[in-house]
């Protein structure tokens, strides 16, 4: 499962990396929910000191990949806490769907309140009104998870702000069907 999602993800993983290069003297960057190290591997390649953060289950599963990769595997769950930063950047990838509103909200004000000043909050996600699948991804979490949905780019735009890290830009990733919002904690 996790390298097919690997294998989906490769067309937008280029252009995380090329949106988010790490900064001239090197960075901590904490991808939320990333051990298939789709986007992880690649950022690590690029320079970043990347740690992923993800159910034991799966860390058990991957993280020796990962560790061969250069990258800091951490077991745990996102809804009990992240690890402690301060980072230079946080990405949380195709997480948020799986979670209602107030849930996802409480992840992307935590994800922002572990960045230094100046750092940078990644949201990547299937986001409804602009993504072209997004009303029938919204109905797939519907049905597959027990409140998972899709969101707004208002939801997101209102979840960064209280995070301090407001949207600075919203990137349409390889294929349409993903976006990445960007924004940089407030210093």
């Amino acid at each position: 499962f996790a390298r097919a999602m690997r294998d989906r993800a490769a067309d937008r993983v280029h252009d995380v990396v090329r949106v988010l290069p790490p900064p001239a003297s090197g960075g901590r960057l904490l991808d939320v929910g990333g051990a298939p190290g789709s986007y992880a591997l690649p950022l690590a390649e690029a320079g970043w000191d990347v740690t992923v953060l993800d159910l034991p289950e799966s860390i058990g599963v991957l993280g020796d990949e990962l560790s061969a990769g250069g990258v800091t595997a951490v077991p745990g769950d996102l809804l009990a806490g992240l690890p402690a930063g301060p980072w230079d950047a946080v990405y949380i990838g195709n997480v948020t769907h799986l979670f209602d509103a107030d849930t996802a909200s409480d992840l992307v004000r935590r994800a922002g309140g572990t960045l230094r000043e100046g750092g940078t909050l990644a949201v990547q996600e299937v986001v409804r009104g602009l993504s072209r699948p997004g009303h029938l991804f919204a109905v797939t979490m519907l049905l597959s998870t027990d409140a998972g949905d899709t969101h707004t780019e208002d939801d997101y735009r209102r979840w960064m702000d209280a995070a301090g890290c407001g949207v600075e830009r919203v990137v349409e990733l390889s294929g349409g069907d993903h976006h990445l919002m960007l924004g940089t904690r407030a210093t």
